[in-house]
């Protein structure tokens, strides 16, 4: 079955899925209409099984140390961002999004059963409080966090 998009069916990662305690961090400060437009571009890129995927793209800590660490997503993949949104991945299930290893480790893509508002409110609420990027403000003033 084709959708005119490159299906992610054989391009996910074959691995255990993270604990439902697992941490979920998203990069920048998120709105309704962020979210929309994230999900609107990976929808516009990318199917599952055919079906079109509107999603979004997170991290999920995997480690303790080195790449799936919580200190290497925030301080190499997000150190970009001032802000970032943190979850977990029960939370993610519980609200009925489904969750794909896509990308590299520990890139994910959380997939949404629709694009309307109620959606998107729902995920937004999912994703928590903003908090600040700890390693984004040591690597700005040019201070290394410590380690």
């Amino acid at each position: 079955m084709s959708c005119g998009r490159e299906d992610q069916r054989p391009r996910l990662r074959d691995e255990p899925a993270p604990d439902d305690d697992a941490v979920v961090i998203r990069g920048g400060t998120d709105s309704l209409a962020k979210l929309w437009a994230h999900g609107l571009r990976t929808q516009r890129a990318w199917c599952l099984d055919g079906v079109p995927i509107f999603g979004i793209s997170v991290f999920a800590v995997m480690d303790d140390i080195g790449p799936g660490s919580a200190r290497a997503i925030l301080g190499r993949r997000l150190v970009t961002y001032r802000s970032v949104h943190v979850t977990s991945v029960g939370r993610l299930l519980e609200s009925g999004r489904l969750l794909l290893a896509t990308g590299r480790r520990p890139h994910f893509t959380v997939v949404l059963p629709s694009d309307d508002d109620e959606a998107l409110s729902g995920l937004l609420d999912v994703l928590g409080p903003v908090q600040d990027n700890q390693e984004y403000l040591a690597a700005r003033w040019g201070r290394g966090s410590e380690r």
